[in-house]
């Protein structure tokens, strides 16, 4: 029900600084599966408003903090994919 109306997440369409922090938080950990996922369920309107957001948000790192939200997310997955890939029962 959020996404035709430019929300990543129910819980980001309760205030505009969740809807940020939301944005910024799935665009860096969500699979491509799910942002196809959103993108199917947002519809054309909607996708077009969370893509304006995900400009500004790396738009905002990149001037603010010289943060590449691309890399970021890059290496993220990267990390995530190694740590999956570990034999944790050892440790335990």
């Amino acid at each position: 029900d959020y996404a035709p109306f430019g929300f990543v997440t129910a819980y980001g369409s309760s205030e505009p600084g969740e809807d940020i922090a939301e944005v910024t938080a799935c665009y860096l950990t969500w699979t491509p599966e799910q942002w196809a996922q959103l993108e199917a369920g947002a519809g054309d309107e909607g996708w077009s408003i969370i893509q304006q957001k995900i400009t500004i948000v790396k738009k905002y790192m990149k001037d603010s903090w010289q943060v590449d939200l691309d890399l970021l997310r890059k290496v993220i997955a990267r990390r995530t994919n190694e740590i999956s890939e570990l034999d944790l029962d050892h440790i335990y």
